[in-house]
């Protein structure tokens, strides 16, 4: 991903009238002759953002950016040209500032000359006199003069640039002869030059490199109009800094070298970008850099800012820093130590995920404690705006998301803004589009309502991202969600979905829901069995979209589905009837009754088809599983006088129970059911009615079949009876 976060102020064009100050004066060598005055058009061109021209001693406090930091030693100003505003943009001059004197400018390049203006000399001003007759954009680069070609990994030397050329048209006025190399394309894929593990000396110091550019067209074709121009445009750092805050006395730990492992190479220029293939590097794209000395105020005594820089670098990546140092065992040993600080955070469920490091963000690393084999801190981001005046304020927070629905579903699709709910469309290929701009790189998590079972029913197709970074360096993002194509399961579980900042964690959500498709929800169940007594043993899951009937005389379950067109029953089973309970807004409540407890049904589930009133195409299927709710009964209480023996097969004949004949014997039957037995007693043709029973109540434990595995349900309510026999 591309990161962008930019040094608070502006670049706007300015224009020095006088002579400049011993300071800002230097000699270049053979510096481009300037055109006629005519043929050229004054730009003024103005840095608001507190950078210097010169070394500057640091003030009293701790400024967010240092001096040096903001110090500019080198400045180049690469012009670009073309002839139509939306045509190819070749080379067309190069300007150039060097602070020392004694350097000498890049042969063809003009002097730039900059100056300390505003109040208390808080903007740096400069003179382009750019020529004119064409639409020009200007690119800057800031205290780095290698550029590097990837596709020949070639450094790009003075020579390599060739400016457009003009002759005189029949009107006498210049007109573009030749186009000047390099492209504005090929430019732009130039990145830094490239870090080396091998260079003792290779590590990121100040002045920092930094990098602006304005790409809206400037119009100078007309050759009559010598008025002079403003523009703005901002420089951004390249890099990102590391403060540390190590107090040795409490720590133990005395850093003596900062490094730091998986880190990125070089950058990007325009836009400022990670170096490398994304998201996985390949070999040669990470170093783990030279050990730079961990030095400056405050340094093991305090927080000490500016201790490390670094390229930026995503999460993939998994860079982390590494200090090393001197632990204090005692008072009289200490021990070589090396501890890995790992950019990680903690989540929610105490999980660590890795963050990026994007350029332009400070990061500080507070040391909380230390042993000889582990070192404890924490690590804090901010931006690295300057102090003082401050004329833009970062944001790291994803910005408001639009969603935008295309013509062809927005008779279907509604995004209710309030809510921050979609109701998308099941139509297929319906799809809606989600953009927001951040000024640090985010991600995006897309979460299934019902937990690991809803991963099941993955719906929703989200494509990577489209990006673009806008004048003011904020990055652009645009997701297409889209229905997956092919899914038939007839479920579309609510998504949730995430757009969180990898540099805080801060977030924004969305809901989508599927656009009309009835959805079942938590459903209320009546508190008693159909006898009035007991406890309601049926169910319905919503997530799960089942429900469970037991084979009681008037079992009934309740289902509650939401649909905001409304919806209807389309088939059931025959066993079951299935009414209308109630209607209230959307949501609508089934009453699913057993019409015959003693039927036989295939595999003991049938499914109920719910459809949208309006677009019947929209359904949900509902599993219904009859539940047995057998009598077990249990022979441990008839007596000892009595005997009996259980039948081998009871669904064709039944358990025998002999009863002695004599006086006061009884035989009582302990009977274990869902909701109570009746008792009926046959006779032999012409036998006495000899044999009289009175009883009370038992209970359940059934199973019930999901899929082709058996799973054994607890009883969801328990009575127990015991029915006493005993002759007349």
């Amino acid at each position: 991903m591309l990161y962008e976060k930019f040094i608070t102020g502006c670049l706007a064009a300015a224009l020095l009238l006088g002579g400049c100050t011993k300071e800002t004066a230097q000699k270049g060598t053979d510096p481009v002759t300037p055109d006629a005055d005519d043929a050229r058009r004054e730009v003024m061109m103005t840095l608001r953002n507190k950078l210097s021209v010169k070394p500057v001693s640091s003030k009293a406090g701790t400024p967010i950016a240092t001096a040096a930091e903001n110090a500019i030693s080198t400045l180049d100003v690469y012009v670009f040209g073309a002839t139509q505003e939306n045509g190819d943009y070749t080379f067309l001059e190069r300007f150039a500032y060097r602070a020392d004197a004694n350097d000498k400018l890049p042969k063809g390049a003009t002097e730039l000359q900059l100056n300390t203006t505003g109040n208390d000399s808080n903007e740096t001003a400069a003179l382009l006199k750019l020529k004119k007759g064409l639409f020009v954009k200007l690119y800057c680069i800031a205290n780095d003069t290698t550029l590097v070609d990837p596709a020949a990994n070639k450094e790009i030397k003075p020579a390599d640039f060739t400016p457009i050329t003009f002759t005189e048209g029949e009107d006498g006025n210049p007109q573009l002869a030749t186009e000047g190399s390099p492209q504005e394309s090929t430019f732009t894929t130039w990145h830094t030059r490239l870090l080396t593990a091998a260079a003792k000396a290779d590590t990121l110091t100040t002045p920092l490199a930094m990098a602006g550019a304005l790409t809206t067209p400037i119009d100078l074709t007309s050759l009559d109009n010598s008025a002079r121009l403003q523009v703005g445009f901002r420089l951004t750092r390249l890099a990102a800094r590391f403060d540390i805050d190590n107090k040795a006395g409490d720590s133990r730990f005395t850093i003596e070298t900062v490094s730091m492992g998986n880190a990125r190479r070089g950058s990007g220029f325009f836009p400022i970008r990670i170096y490398g293939k994304l998201p996985d590097a390949e070999s040669g794209d990470l170093i783990t850099t030279p050990a730079r000395a961990f030095a400056g105020d405050n340094a093991n005594n305090g927080l000490c800012t500016g201790a490390f820089y670094a390229y930026p670098s995503p999460k993939d990546d998994k860079a982390f820093i590494i200090l090393s140092g001197q632990y204090k065992v005692n008072e009289t040993e200490m021990k070589k130590v090396a501890y890995q600080i790992p950019f990680t955070q903690q989540t929610a469920d105490g999980n660590a995920t890795w963050f990026d490091i994007a350029n332009n963000h400070r990061y500080t690393i507070a040391i909380t404690k230390a042993d000889a084999y582990h070192l404890e801190a924490n690590i804090q981001v901010a931006d690295w705006a300057d102090d003082g005046t401050i004329e833009y304020t970062p944001d790291n927070k994803p910005g408001e998301i639009v969603v935008t629905i295309p013509d062809a579903f927005k008779g279907d699709s509604k995004y209710d803004e309030e809510t921050k709910t979609v109701n998308m469309s099941l139509v297929d290929g319906s799809s809606i589009t989600l953009s927001t701009i951040s000024n640090a790189a985010i991600d995006l998590t897309k979460i299934y309502a019902g937990g690991a079972t809803a991963k099941l029913y993955d719906w929703l197709e989200i494509a990577d991202p489209v990006t673009g970074i806008d004048p003011n360096g904020r990055i652009h993002y645009t997701y297409t969600a889209t229905l997956k194509a092919g899914y038939k399961t007839g479920r579309y579980p609510r998504t949730t979905l995430r757009f969180h900042s990898l540099t805080d964690a801060s977030e924004n959500i969305v809901y989508i829901e599927a656009l009309a498709a009835p959805k079942p929800i938590d459903t209320p169940q009546p508190p008693k069995a159909p006898n009035g007594t007991s406890d309601n043993p049926n169910s319905f899951d919503p997530e799960l979209l089942e429900a469970s009937v037991y084979r009681i005389t008037g079992s009934r379950t309740l289902v509650k589905i939401t649909c905001p067109d409304g919806v209807d029953m389309e088939s059931k089973p025959d066993w079951l009837d299935v009414t209308q309970a109630s209607q209230a807004g959307a949501e609508t409540v089934f009453e699913l009754a057993l019409n015959n407890r003693d039927i036989e049904v295939a595999g003991n589930r049938g499914t109920i088809v719910f459809h949208n009133k309006k677009k019947t195409e929209l359904k949900v299927n509902v599993t219904v599983t009859l539940l047995e709710a057998p009598v077990t009964p249990s022979y441990e209480a008839i007596g000892t006088d009595n005997t009996h023996t259980t039948s081998p097969n009871p669904e064709t004949t039944p358990d025998d129970i002999e009863i002695a004949i004599k006086k006061d014997n009884t035989a009582t039957v302990k009977a274990n059911s869902m909701d109570g037995v009746s008792v009926k007693i046959d006779y032999t043709e012409g036998s006495p009615e000899w044999l009289i029973y009175e009883g009370a109540v038992a209970t359940k434990a059934g199973m019930e079949t999901a899929g082709t595995a058996p799973v054994l349900r607890a009883a969801p309510m328990n009575k127990q009876q015991d029915i006493v026999f005993k002759p007349v």
